[in-house]
């Protein structure tokens, strides 16, 4: 990127409205709190890996309509299935939330430039499409609590069965949100 690019990227910036200021405030703030649920559960603490977050996070903000979003809620999962040992705690459903806020957020960053004020009906529709996003992980995460608890047997039924339930429920939410 020129320096000409950077400055004028940084211009637009300097017009952001007040809702897209408080949007790109979110992956900076969830990213440390995500972070530190993660040692609090037992993670140890990297400071190249939460150094590299925090870059991720600052870049999402700045560039909301890129690929740096995608690349910070990957990298903020795959931290979360590597090294927490607490699998079905309550805390893994607020982590999934923590990582459906910064998805939302950026998203809405990602609509038009920073001056971009969005209208009711745009926020209103992604607000039921994220209660319905978080709906769905607590209804996965209650009935993979269930089944945790059930000790099933070993073998292919139960994952079959598991991935069937876990496709219809894509396929209704799927068709529900494009319908509207």
């Amino acid at each position: 990127m020129s320096t000409l690019a950077v400055t004028r990227h940084l211009d637009r910036l300097s017009l952001a409205s007040r809702q897209q200021v408080l949007l790109r405030a979110v992956p900076p703030l969830a990213t440390p709190l995500f972070v530190w649920l993660t040692v609090v559960l037992g993670s140890p603490f990297h400071p190249l890996l939460t150094a590299l977050l925090v870059l991720l996070a600052v870049g999402s903000a700045l560039l909301p309509d890129s690929s740096v979003p995608l690349f910070l809620v990957l990298t903020l999962a795959a931290t979360w299935a590597l090294q927490v040992p607490q699998t079905l705690s309550w805390w893994t459903l607020v982590a999934a939330l923590l990582l459906l806020a910064i998805h939302l957020a950026c998203t809405l960053c990602g609509y038009g430039p920073p001056a971009l004020a969005l209208d009711r009906a745009t926020l209103s529709a992604w607000a039921t499409r994220g209660l319905l996003m978080a709906s769905a992980t607590a209804v996965v995460w209650l009935g993979t609590l269930l089944l945790a608890g059930l000790d099933l047997p070993a073998g292919p039924v139960p994952m079959v069965a598991g991935l069937a339930v876990a496709l219809g429920w894509t396929a209704y939410l799927g068709r529900r949100l494009l319908t509207r």
